[in-house]
């Protein structure tokens, strides 16, 4: 282009994709073929310049939006100050945008000439920076970056674009066919709320220097333990069970803002009619317990994606300073809806519950299905963290002979959520029938979220982590890494369907061998159970730990740590897990 105004930086690209072979959706009539496009820009000039329009491979974004061929697009900003980088967003879903074909990208300014043009082909790239959280300041962050492939490859450097900062803290690990990095920085200023955050990582691959892009806007990172339904009769039991953030609307008026909330400290999820109720979002958005805007609960059954893109820019133009969240349900959406807000959930119940996917029966189907769609939803959405909404106690009517889960049902489902990467827990739900009728799957919640409790911290700062492992059949091992410890979320897969209590095989004796980590030495080894912290017998040999957990029934969840203080903040967190099922809350 004549008198370039901007330089694309990098076209970043996702194919499309989710599972398909272990499940399938009910309704799978318009496939999504394409991917996400994110163009990564900078004002070269300097002087202003304000974006207008793009074109991909020579036509007008109108003609892709109003043909279907793409879903939604966003400019994440579009007035330009001098040396600013900003992000495109093309949420394209038509096979002419699908991996390996050619594209041509052209952005106009309000000159209406092309600022800028830059061609590339559509290729998901190896390297990826997975993951980004923030801390409540907003000044401190850590990063995760995967690289997937054969070639040998180093992080060289790490920057927040546009932002001052201290030198990276890196714990790298080159294992076969993979390298995880994680790096931790402190800014020397604090993000603005809802601030574009471009990170960009520098890296060597066979001795050529790249590098890879990603970004997200600037909120706290939080790992709730949540419900949807809470009422004042229920909400001390609720809080003894480590429910700490429930669904609510309503004003600032009401009770439970003015009473209940400083009474039990809870956190809120607050629906806002997909953007369209201004009077509540301006009533509550000061309100410190408020922690996102609930743009919309399954939209990928009944609202196109578009509509979901409105429903997040209106609530930001009345309130940026608080996230946005969407639950969704179908895997095969999970593309078009999932970057959309800042948040990104999912739900996904295997026992007595409706479903979008086919089932060998209509009150139950294999447990891992919940694992498929977190690792699906995950994927979508990276490097944003993802929520999930597990199976807890709710009164569908599809199992008659119990019609919630088992305490094994519902500590399996909630492994795999946790071993596949999620950042948040809710359950689903709190039915007063329900715990009254089950009181060992209320047991079941309250016992697992001991174990949360002590570990939301680490699983915040953690994400799954491609290492060697050599398990039992029928045991799968999911393994996350942090840079304080190495997590592994066993579960039982040797189980029956069944009408009224999955049966599960316990495995004996069971022996676990996995790839250490570089920056984890294995000096203690202990399950996190409901019943406390519990050593367990290990050996280190040739870079791997070689563990024994024991009788293994439905799931064990192991920590490897190096030499520190993790072993005994644990502790002291699962003891105050304790001390609050008794607590008065007065």
């Amino acid at each position: 282009v004549k008198d370039a105004r901007l330089r694309i930086e990098k076209i970043e690209y996702r194919a499309a994709s989710w599972e398909s072979k272990a499940l399938h959706e009910v309704e799978q009539d318009t496939p999504n073929r394409g991917g996400l496009i994110h163009v990564y820009v900078k004002n070269i000039t300097q002087k202003p310049v304000s974006l207008t329009y793009y074109q991909l491979n020579g036509k007008d974004e109108s003609h892709w939006l109003l043909g279907r061929f793409v879903a939604w697009h966003r400019y994440m900003d579009r007035q330009l100050a001098p040396s600013q980088m900003t992000v495109l967003e093309v949420n394209a879903v038509s096979e002419l945008f699908s991996e390996g074909k050619p594209i041509e990208v052209t952005l106009m300014d309000r000159t209406w000439t092309p600022a800028v043009r830059a061609s590339s082909a559509l290729e998901t790239d190896k390297a990826r920076i997975s993951s980004i959280i923030l801390t409540e300041d907003l000044r401190k962050i850590l990063f995760h970056f995967r690289y997937v492939g054969e070639d040998d490859v180093d992080v060289l450097s790490a920057e927040v674009v546009g932002h001052s900062s201290d030198r990276v803290n890196w714990k790298k690990h080159a294992g076969k066919g993979s390298t995880h990095a994680i790096g931790e920085l402190t800014l020397d200023k604090p993000l603005d709320p809802s601030a574009l955050v471009i990170l960009r990582v520098q890296l060597e691959q066979d001795g050529k220097q790249r590098y890879v892009y990603a970004h997200r806007r600037a909120h706290p990172d939080r790992f709730p333990i949540g419900l949807w339904t809470g009422t004042p009769d229920t909400f001390a039991m609720q809080r003894r069970v480590h429910i700490d953030t429930i669904v609510q609307g309503g004003s600032s008026n009401d009770s439970y803002y003015a009473k209940h909330i400083p009474r039990y400290g809870f956190r809120t999820i607050v629906p806002n009619g997909a953007g369209r109720n201004k009077a509540m979002m301006k009533d509550l958005g000061s309100k410190p317990g408020v922690i996102c805007w609930m743009l919309q609960d399954e939209p990928d059954w009944v609202r196109l994606p578009s509509t979901m893109l409105f429903a997040d820019e209106s609530t930001k133009s009345i309130n940026r300073t608080i996230p946005t969240m969407i639950t969704l349900c179908r895997n095969v959406k999970f593309f078009e809806y999932a970057s959309i807000p800042d948040i990104p959930c999912m739900d996904h119940y295997c026992v007595g519950a409706p479903t979008s996917s086919k089932w060998p029966h209509k009150y139950g189907t294999r447990l891992e299905e919940t694992g498929y769609y977190t690792r699906d939803l995950k994927e979508a959405s990276e490097p944003k963290p993802i929520w999930v909404w597990s199976q807890g106690i709710a009164d569908w009517d599809e199992r008659p002979k119990r019609y919630v889960p088992t305490p094994g049902e519902l500590a399996a489902q909630l492994m795999l959520n946790l071993g596949r990467g999620a950042k948040g827990i809710l359950w689903f739900n709190w039915s007063i029938k329900a715990a009254d009728d089950y009181p060992d799957a209320v047991a079941a919640m309250a016992h697992w979220g001991r174990v949360m409790r002590c570990i939301r911290g680490d699983l915040l700062r953690a994400d799954p982590i491609r290492l060697k492992t050599e398990s039992p059949p029928k045991l799968d091992v999911a393994t996350l890494a942090s840079p304080e410890a190495l997590f592994l979320f066993i579960t039982n897969q040797d189980y029956e369907i069944d009408d009224q209590s999955y049966p599960f095989r316990k495995q004996r004796d069971v022996r676990i061998s996995v790839e250490l980590p570089s920056w984890i030495t294995a000096k203690d080894v202990y399950s996190i159970t409901p019943n406390g912290i519990e050593d367990l017998p290990f050996e280190v040999t040739k870079g791997k730990a070689i563990i024994r957990p024991g009788d293994i029934e439905v799931c064990q969840l192991v920590a490897v740590v190096p030499e520190g203080t993790s072993k005994q903040r644990h502790q002291q967190e699962y003891e105050n897990a304790r001390a609050d099922e008794t607590r008065k809350f007065d």
